[in-house]
């Protein structure tokens, strides 16, 4: 179960009926979304760093 504030359940409930959607397909997509922008930084990160593990030397010879 998700426990939201006062203030955040009103506004989710406002936005839900403007929108004409159930605050529960609201929150499952936000939830979506903020699974899959922080998947995606943990990605980008182990490629980063396998990268430059990979092109150490080089890189050390550049500085």
């Amino acid at each position: 179960m998700i426990r939201l504030t006062e203030q955040n359940e009103s506004r989710l409930r406002d936005y839900a009926r403007i929108e004409g959607q159930s605050m529960n397909a609201i929150v499952n997509a936000a939830v979506s979304e903020y699974i899959e922008r922080h998947e995606r930084r943990a990605e980008v990160s182990n490629v980063i760093a396998d990268q430059t593990t990979k092109w150490a030397e080089l890189l050390e010879r550049l500085k």
